[in-house]
């Protein structure tokens, strides 16, 4: 019900006790002249239900800068806490700002709000197309198993991995057990004739890895550092996320990016 609400793709963790909703917006965003789709992806999630019927719920939604400041005030107008905006990528265009909110409240009710939010902005989704071929499906898969992770391959030609780190993290003294505040999410697409693809990751580090981590990245990759960010309040222990991106094989991609990565990853739901 709360991925219906937000017109969005839900699924539950292993042990059913986060659910996180996914959908695509349709903007033309292109990095180094390809299109980057997976830069449209929209994230919501709830999880630690109580039994007063409250639960920690946190959103992402990629903008363009003229929606930034009306989606921000709608928010607010619905008691909902924006807790950071961030422009993670280089070379993007047209530039997006993804802003990012969290509340305490029935996830219903939450899933409701922000609907209603994105409603009044006119944030539209992206409608699933075909499927992907056969052989892209088989790399997907490829690249996801590289990275421990499970995969989204719902919109053709687009591969995306999610994964958690396991570590204990709270906000607003809420448990988070399994969502989008502490997880590792890589992606390709544009896979051109030469087997080089637009390559994504989106890497949740604590504040100590923050430093080993890219001078892993710098020594062992060709990846570019796009972005360092904060993104929730209330949080603890602290988290930053460090954006990746770079054109090159996907597999080889994912190799580099297993390889450096911190080794506190959660296993992937059944």
């Amino acid at each position: 019900m709360f991925g219906e609400i937000l017109g969005a793709t839900s699924s539950l963790n292993a042990d059913r006790s986060a659910c996180v909703a996914t959908f695509l917006r349709n903007l033309p965003i292109r990095v180094k002249g390809r299109p980057a789709t997976i830069l449209n992806l929209s994230s919501f999630c709830f999880e630690s239900l109580g039994r007063d019927g409250k639960a920690l719920n946190v959103g992402t939604i990629p903008l363009l800068t003229n929606e930034v400041d009306p989606l921000i005030r709608s928010l607010n107008r619905e008691g909902i806490i924006v807790s950071r905006t961030a422009v993670r990528v280089q070379f993007e265009v047209p530039s997006l700002t993804n802003i990012y909110f969290q509340a305490v409240e029935n996830p219903i009710l939450f899933a409701i709000k922000v609907a209603k939010v994105l409603q009044e902005n006119k944030i539209t989704r992206s409608l699933a197309g075909t499927q992907s071929s056969p052989a892209f499906q088989r790399l997907c898969q490829r690249f996801v198993s590289i990275l421990d992770g499970f995969a989204n391959t719902t919109f053709p030609g687009v591969c995306i991995s999610f994964q958690s780190r396991d570590f204990p993290v709270r906000i607003s003294g809420k448990p988070v057990v399994d969502n989008i505040v502490k997880s590792v999410v890589a992606g390709f697409e544009s896979l051109s004739s030469d087997g080089k693809a637009l390559c994504l990751a989106d890497v949740t580090l604590l504040t100590d890895e923050v430093q080993p981590f890219i001078r892993r990245v710098r020594q062992q990759t060709g990846f570019m550092v796009a972005s360092i960010t904060d993104r929730f309040l209330s949080i603890e222990p602290t988290l930053s996320y460090v954006f990746l991106q770079t054109i090159a094989n996907p597999i080889l991609f994912a190799n580099q990016l297993a390889a450096v990565l911190p080794l506190q990853r959660a296993p992937a739901p059944a």
